[in-house]
């Protein structure tokens, strides 16, 4: 095992579009976040030269106050990983294509596993591998979400005081977030093994996302907000349990630490395909 973890690291480490995407991240949540920021700081009570009473000026600016503590320290996480984690996941998907989905167009797949013999862990440390860059990414997110806030106080930024999320809701939206890239990672090589192209990997995987949502928008319709059988969908149930780490209030309610194991199962469904696919594909040397 610990070849295919060298050989691994050699691999990945020659890469360019890794260095790419870990730009891209870097540059649209900085992007991302000064948009957010300079739209609350630019807020116009009325038209201008109306009069407007005291105490609606009063509400406005207690609101303006607010949406601007969004963005103060340690409340400037829980907004960037909002909207951060979403690029995340689309660019773990391509990569879990990618990096598979190349070694079935170059043919060197056949090379690699005569030459380790392992199947089962030869995938397993592709899928951890991949996992490891989320995780690199989504802590990208974290630590520029904590440092922006910083940066813009120093430059006449005036935060109102925040609490911030706990430590707790915070550890939820960060596993949240990393559940649904693993479970991404792992359905995305499942379908690349299946089809052994990586354009038909993202594009189905894509197809399921918006079906994810769909599906449980219909049964939202049918059986109302407090369903509990769109906590069986992964996507939504993921995204279910960042809303209630966040505090948002959004999901019904059902027990936390089903929906977790939830979480965790579906990631070891599609680890496990994964790795049984490959031990059963028809590849010869």
């Amino acid at each position: 095992m610990s070849g295919l973890v060298r050989a691994e690291w050699m691999r990945l480490s020659r890469r360019g579009d890794l260095w790419i995407v870990v730009l891209a991240v870097v540059a649209l949540n900085v992007v991302g976040y000064i948009g957010g920021l300079s739209s609350t700081q630019n807020v116009q009570f009325g038209p201008p030269g109306e009069p407007i009473p005291p105490e609606i000026l009063e509400q406005w600016e207690a609101q303006a106050r607010e949406q601007l503590a969004q963005y103060a320290f340690p409340n400037s996480i829980r907004i960037g990983l909002e909207g951060g984690r979403v690029l995340v996941f689309a660019i773990v998907a391509y990569l879990a294509a990618a990096f598979t989905g190349a070694d079935f167009d170059y043919g060197t797949i056949r090379t690699s596993l005569v030459a380790r013999g392992d199947r089962r862990g030869f995938v397993l440390v592709r899928l951890a591998a991949t996992f490891v860059a989320a995780v690199v990414l989504i802590a990208i997110v974290v630590l520029l979400s904590a440092i922006l806030p910083l940066i813009a106080a120093a430059l006449g930024t005036d935060f109102p005081p925040v609490e911030g999320p706990s430590p707790v809701a915070f550890a939820g939206m960060l596993g949240s977030a990393l559940a649904t890239a693993a479970f991404l990672i792992g359905l995305t090589t499942l379908l690349t093994l299946l089809f052994r192209n990586a354009a038909v990997a993202i594009v189905l995987t894509v197809v399921y996302a918006f079906a994810d949502s769909a599906i449980a928008g219909l049964i939202v319709q049918v059986a109302g907000e407090d369903a509990a059988l769109r906590w069986a969908l992964p996507i939504v149930n993921a995204q279910l349990l960042f809303d209630r780490a966040a505090g948002a209030s959004l999901a019904p309610e059902w027990p936390t630490l089903v929906a977790v194991a939830m979480a965790i199962g579906w990631v070891v469904v599609t680890w496990g395909l994964s790795v049984r696919t490959l031990a059963r594909a028809d590849i010869h040397a």
